[in-house]
């Protein structure tokens, strides 16, 4: 008998060595469903038992409590569980039609999503609180819209294995990411390898204020959110990039610009890639121009 448990593992595995592997981001959410909420309820029922009964019966509950798009991720970690169980030729061995007008999900609206963006007052408070280096990483996210795992990954002198910050140059490389465990990973997308251009008041004040090491910034990415959660619960550190977001798009910055330095992805990746990779001026010109929107700690 094969259980929910024993397949989560191959399933979880199919997704770390695939020929094209989910993100980290993608695998740790994944197992964190299965570890708070599956496993528990599941993880010693057998595969052949678990049908759209099964889902009615987990997922209802779970609706309660859970934010309708976490609802619907730990159902497509359910579903991939059991469609992994496959036979030798590939053959789902347990295919399911899933029913879900009968298991009612949640449905995901948009405009409910929490998509917090940290305010600038609440942005200025932080600074009189917290480490030097935390001051110094909220101001560094809050002004170029890095995401943390990017942010992380900067070193102060080039070496080839990760991202670099230019002090000359006012501007930071994207190659790689770094994952809660120290190790560097690919990036979430291919548009997010870019260069983003800080504006000479942070580029300054990095220089001023950035000890002597490796690395931008010396804490790993669970001890930095966990000191950030400690004081801005439930905002999470995307707040800081979207609030960067806001400041380009309030200055009128070029769209193009824009989802450059933001590492968004769009049909004209490739081009908007070698256009503004080779306008190093006008991006720096940009940069002085939106500023940062917030007085940095002193």
């Amino acid at each position: 008998m094969t259980t929910f448990a024993d397949q989560s593992i191959e399933y979880m595995r199919g997704l770390r060595q695939s020929r094209n592997p989910a993100s980290e981001g993608t695998i740790r959410a994944y197992q964190s469903y299965l570890d708070a909420n599956l496993l528990p309820q599941i993880g010693s029922r057998a595969l052949a038992d678990l049908d759209n009964g099964t889902a009615k019966a987990v997922f209802g509950p779970l609706a309660d409590k859970l934010a309708a798009k976490t609802v619907r991720g730990h159902f497509d970690v359910f579903k991939g569980v059991i469609a992994s169980a496959i036979d030798q030729n590939g053959n789902e061995i347990y295919p399911r039609k899933w029913n879900l007008s009968f298991i009612d999900l949640p449905s995901v609206v948009p405009a409910e999503q929490k998509t917090p963006e940290i305010p600038r007052k609440t942005l200025q408070e932080a600074f009189l609180g917290g480490s030097p280096e935390d001051r110094r990483l909220w101001a560094f996210l809050a002004g170029s819209g890095l995401r943390i795992g990017e942010a992380l990954a900067v070193r102060t002198t080039p070496d080839g294995t990760g991202n670099y910050w230019d002090r000359a140059a006012r501007t930071v490389n994207i190659e790689v990411q770094r994952h809660e465990n120290g190790q560097f990973g690919p990036l979430k997308t291919s548009s997010s390898r870019r260069i983003v251009d800080l504006c000479q008041p942070l580029n300054d004040f990095l220089i001023a204020n950035t000890p002597e090491g490796e690395f931008l910034f010396a804490s790993k990415e669970r001890a930095a959110r966990k000191r950030f959660d400690l004081r801005f619960p439930h905002t999470g550190f995307h707040a800081f990039r979207r609030f960067r977001e806001t400041q380009t798009e309030l200055a009128g910055t070029p769209t193009t610009l824009a989802y450059f330095w933001a590492g968004h992805a769009g049909e004209d990746i490739h081009q908007r890639y070698a256009k503004w990779t080779l306008r190093a001026e006008e991006r720096r010109e940009w940069a002085d121009r939106i500023g940062l929107g917030f007085e940095l700690p002193q």
